[in-house]
C-alpha cells in the first residue's frame, strides 16, 4: 500500500501508516464506549472505501481518521465542541515530528477540525467532507445501534420510554431516553454525508436503524395486552 499525495508531494506508504495509527491508539482518550479506538478503526475503514471510490487522496483521509479522536472532551464538558480543534492541533504535531510537508499536515488538520458537527466548522476538502461522512456512517446501522446502547448503559440512562417508546405522542427526549436519540440527534446526520459514496452506506444503514425502531414497536405495544381476570379468579377460589 502506496500512496502519492499529489498536492504535497508525500510518499505514504505501510510503514508511515503504521506508525500512525500506533502513535493514535496510544495517545487517543477513550471517554466513553461509542468512542474507543475500535470506532476509529471503523471510520479509516469506511472514510478509505469512501476515498478511494471519490478519488479523493487516500493518504490525508487515512492519516485524518486515525487521529480524528486524539482528545475527545466528555458531553457534559463546556468545552466538549473544542474536541475536534484540539485533535487537529495534536495530529499537526505528530506529523510535523514524522517530517511531513506543510501542505499534508494542513490538509489532515483541517479535515480532523472540520469533521465535528459541533465544532461548527465546514469541511472546505473533498478529504474533509470524507472524513466527515464516515464518522457520521459509524453512528448509523447495526454499529449506530449498538454504540448508542452503550453509551446508554455507560451513563445510566434507560432504554426507552415505557409508555411511547418511539415517542409518538410525546416530544423526543434524548436526555432521558436512549431511543429518543435515534430520531431527533442520529437520524438527521444523514443530511450532513455529502459524497455519493457515503450517501449511498448511510442510506442502508438509517434503513436498518428505522427497520429496528419499528420492530420495538411490534414487540412492545402492537398486540393486545390480555386480562387475565385475577379478581374474578379470585373470587372464585374464595
Amino acid at each position: 500500500m502506496t500512496y502519492q499525495d499529489k498536492r504535497a508531494g508525500d510518499i505514504y506508504n505501510r510503514s508511515i501508516d503504521g506508525t500512525i495509527r500506533a502513535i493514535a491508539e496510544r495517545e487517543m482518550q477513550t471517554v466513553d464506549p461509542a468512542h474507543g479506538f475500535d470506532h476509529v478503526r471503523r471510520v479509516v475503514d469506511t472514510a478509505t472505501q469512501i476515498a478511494v471510490a471519490e478519488e479523493a487522496e487516500v493518504s490525508v483521509v487515512r492519516a485524518a481518521a486515525w487521529m480524528h479522536d486524539l482528545v475527545t472532551l466528555p458531553k457534559d464538558n463546556p468545552l466538549s465542541h473544542t474536541s475536534s480543534v484540539m485533535s487537529a492541533k495534536a495530529a499537526a504535531g505528530i506529523l510535523s515530528d514524522l517530517g511531513l510537508s506543510l501542505l499534508f499536515v494542513g490538509s489532515v488538520a483541517h479535515a480532523i477540525e472540520a469533521h465535528s458537527f459541533s465544532a461548527g466548522i465546514e469541511p472546505e476538502t473533498l478529504e474533509a467532507r470524507i472524513l466527515r461522512d464516515a464518522d457520521r456512517i459509524d453512528a448509523l446501522g447495526a454499529i449506530g445501534i449498538a454504540r448508542c446502547f452503550a453509551v446508554s448503559g455507560s451513563i445510566g440512562r434507560p432504554l426507552f420510554h415505557p409508555d411511547d417508546p418511539l415517542a409518538k405522542e410525546r416530544s423526543a427526549n434524548p436526555s432521558a431516553w436512549c431511543l429518543d436519540t435515534f430520531p431527533s440527534k442520529i437520524f438527521p446526520r444523514i443530511e450532513g454525508v455529502t459524497t455519493e459514496t457515503g450517501r449511498m452506506i448511510a442510506e442502508g444503514r438509517l434503513q436498518y436503524m428505522k427497520e429496528f425502531m419499528t420492530r420495538v414497536g411490534d414487540e412492545l405495544n402492537d398486540f393486545p395486552v390480555p386480562e387475565f381476570g385475577y379478581e374474578e379468579d379470585r373470587g372464585r377460589d374464595s
